[in-house]
């Protein structure tokens, strides 16, 4: 608890619209222990949505979770309303999916599906597909990540952003990872990505940067020229 409220008290020095807390890097995923931890949270940023998160390794966390442990820790999450929003991760199986989106809505919480590939950047159309699917499920929100090979990849991922906002009418967020894909958390926006990472201490994505330099980016492009 000490450890996040030295993050906290670093956040607040950093520019922020919406706090990710990453379960995966908690040593203690005992309930006392996060009542406590979403607790401070809170009372330290009263006014600022708050997204819960756990990675799990296979998608770039810190730690391993079965299905079942996955869907009782987000139902904990939503029963005791911790939360503004949950992340959850499209591959953790459809049927978890659903039931997670059925109580999100029974407690008025958002939810963002998600899906995060570390190895490369698919065809246009399994970007898309993947992204129609969490649509389909009920997500609010729709994520995906993924690894770039080369430039190449970076402006497919923001052609299909462009592209799928169009198409299912949702609010969409997208990066491409690493320092070939950073470009595109700088300007995700101009091809439709409603929202960007930044990191406080340290980075939980390869080619996140800190949150004060994509604030300074970001104040410049929607600076208006003349």
């Amino acid at each position: 608890l000490e450890q996040i409220e030295r993050q906290m008290e670093l956040l607040g020095n950093l520019p922020h619209d919406i706090i990710e807390v990453r379960l995966d890097y908690f040593e203690s995923l005992e309930k006392t222990f996060l009542q406590k931890a979403f607790e401070l949270v809170r009372n330290m940023e009263k006014e600022t949505a708050v997204l819960a998160t756990f990675r799990t390794k296979a998608e770039g966390g810190e730690r391993e979770m079965t299905a079942a442990e996955y869907e009782s820790l987000y139902v904990w999450l939503l029963e005791e309303k911790l939360a503004d929003a949950i992340d959850v991760e499209l591959f953790m199986g459809e049927e978890v999916c659903k039931r997670l989106v059925e109580k999100a809505r029974e407690q008025e919480i958002c939810t963002i599906f998600s899906n995060h590939d570390f190895h490369k950047t698919p065809e246009e159309e399994e970007m898309k597909q993947r992204l129609r699917r969490m649509k389909e499920l009920g997500a609010e929100v729709v994520k995906l990540a993924v690894m770039p090979n080369s430039m190449e990849d970076v402006y497919r991922l923001l052609s299909v952003t462009s592209e799928i906002k169009e198409e299912i009418q949702s609010p969409v967020i997208t990066m491409s990872m690493g320092k070939e894909g950073m470009i595109s958390r700088l300007i995700g926006e101009s091809t439709g990505s409603c929202l960007t990472f930044g990191a406080g201490k340290k980075a939980s994505a390869p080619g996140q940067i800190s949150a004060d330099k994509l604030k300074e980016v970001l104040e410049i492009i929607h600076t208006p020229m003349g």
